[in-house]
C-alpha cells in the first residue's frame, strides 16, 4: 500500500467522511492532476482510468491538452483531467504561456488537485513556485500531493523521500499536507487513490454514461497514440513542435482505416521527420500502427503525411486549434 507521511487514518488534507457503498446517492467529481513536466500525471492519468486516453514519454511536453479521462464504478464518477506539465520559461513562448494558462483554470474549477512530483527527482524550485500560486488562489484545501514512481525506489527509501519533500510542505501550507506515495503500475496504489477521490468527490448525478472513458472525439485520441511515437522516436532531433491531427477514420469490418496528418513548424524539421528516402516515417508508422492495433482490437491502415505550418506554435490562433483549447 502506498506510504503516507500523516497517519494512514488521515490521507488527507482535511478530515473526510468514508466514502458511502449505498446504491444512492450517486458522486460525480472533477479531479486535476497537476505537477511538473515527466511527473507521471498521464500514465496515471491512464492507470486511473484503465486505458490509455492520454500521450506518454518520458521526455518533456508530451501532453498540452487538459484531457478527461472518465471511471465509474457502482454510484461514483470520476471525471480526471490530465494537464500539461507546470514549468517556468525564461521566454515568453505562446505554447507555454497557454499550457500553464491551460492548467491555471482547471485548478479553479475541480472538486480535488492532485498534485504530482516525481519521488525519484525529489523537490524541485518549480514545485515551490507553482505549489504556493494555487494556496495564493485559495485552493489549498482542494490540495493532495502525490510522491509518484515510487516502484522505481526501494522500500527503505520511500520514508526519507516523502520526508525530504514534507520539509518543503511545511514552509508553504499552515496545516501539514500529507503525502501519499503511489504507482501507475500497482493496481493496488490505484484503488486506494480512487478510495480516497471517492471521499472527496460531491454528491450528484454522472456528467457522462457509464460506458464513457473521455470525453475527447476518437480523432484526438487516436492522434495522441501517434503524438507519442513522434515524441519518442525523435525527442533528440525534433523540439516539441509538431502537433498530430487525425484527419478521417474508416471503420470497416477487417480494418479501420486512420488518415493523420503530422505539422511541423519549419521546412527543416518536416525533413527529419521524413528521413532519407522516407525511412523514419516508415518507422514511426509502423510503431503507431501498432499501439493503434492496441487500441482498437483490429487491424489499423495508418496513412501518414507531414505539412508544414511556418512557427504555428507562436500563433495563439493555430495554437487553440492544434492543442484542441478555447
Amino acid at each position: 500500500m502506498p506510504e503516507t507521511k500523516a497517519p494512514t487514518d488521515v490521507p488527507s488534507p482535511e478530515a473526510a467522511p468514508k466514502a458511502s457503498r449505498k446504491p444512492n446517492p450517486t458522486k460525480c467529481g472533477f479531479i486535476a492532476l497537476l505537477g511538473r513536466p515527466n511527473a507521471g500525471k498521464s500514465s496515471l492519468l491512464n492507470s486511473l482510468v484503465g486505458q490509455k486516453v492520454a500521450a506518454v514519454s518520458r521526455f518533456r511536453q508530451t501532453t498540452r491538452h487538459s484531457i478527461r479521462g472518465i471511471y465509474t464504478d457502482k454510484q461514483y464518477q470520476f471525471i480526471f483531467v490530465d494537464t500539461p506539465g507546470l514549468h517556468q520559461t525564461h521566454r515568453t513562448k505562446p505554447m507555454n504561456n497557454l499550457m500553464r494558462q491551460i492548467a491555471e483554470q482547471v485548478s479553479q474549477e475541480v472538486d480535488v488537485i492532485a498534485y504530482l512530483i516525481d519521488a525519484t527527482i525529489g523537490w524541485h524550485d518549480e514545485d515551490d513556485y507553482f505549489l504556493r500560486n494555487l494556496v495564493k488562489q485559495g485552493l489549498s484545501k482542494k490540495i493532495f500531493i502525490l510522491a509518484t514512481k515510487d516502484d522505481k525506489i526501494k522500500r527503505k527509501d520511500i520514508d526519507r523521500k516523502i520526508d525530504a519533500i514534507g520539509v518543503h510542505l511545511d514552509k508553504i501550507f499552515d496545516t501539514e499536507k500529507p503525502i501519499l506515495s503511489c504507482s501507475a503500475k500497482r493496481p493496488d496504489s490505484i484503488e486506494e487513490l480512487r478510495d480516497l477521490f471517492a471521499s472527496y468527490i460531491p454528491e450528484g448525478a454522472w456528467h457522462f454514461d457509464e460506458d464513457s472513458l473521455s470525453d475527447q472525439s476518437e480523432n484526438f485520441l487516436l492522434a495522441e497514440v501517434i503524438q507519442e511515437q513522434v515524441f519518442r522516436q525523435l525527442h533528440e532531433e525534433l523540439p516539441y513542435q509538431c502537433r498530430v491531427v487525425v484527419e478521417a477514420i474508416d471503420h470497416q469490418d477487417a480494418i479501420t482505416h486512420v488518415h493523420a496528418t503530422i505539422v511541423v513548424a519549419q521546412d527543416s524539421q518536416k525533413s527529419i521527420v521524413i528521413g532519407a528516402k522516407g525511412s523514419q516515417i516508415k518507422t514511426l508508422g509502423q510503431e503507431a500502427r501498432k499501439n493503434l492495433e492496441t487500441n482498437l482490437g483490429k487491424k489499423v491502415f495508418l496513412d501518414l503525411r507531414v505539412v508544414v505550418e511556418k512557427d504555428w506554435d507562436r500563433q495563439r490562433d493555430v495554437l487553440t486549434k492544434y492543442l484542441n483549447v478555447t
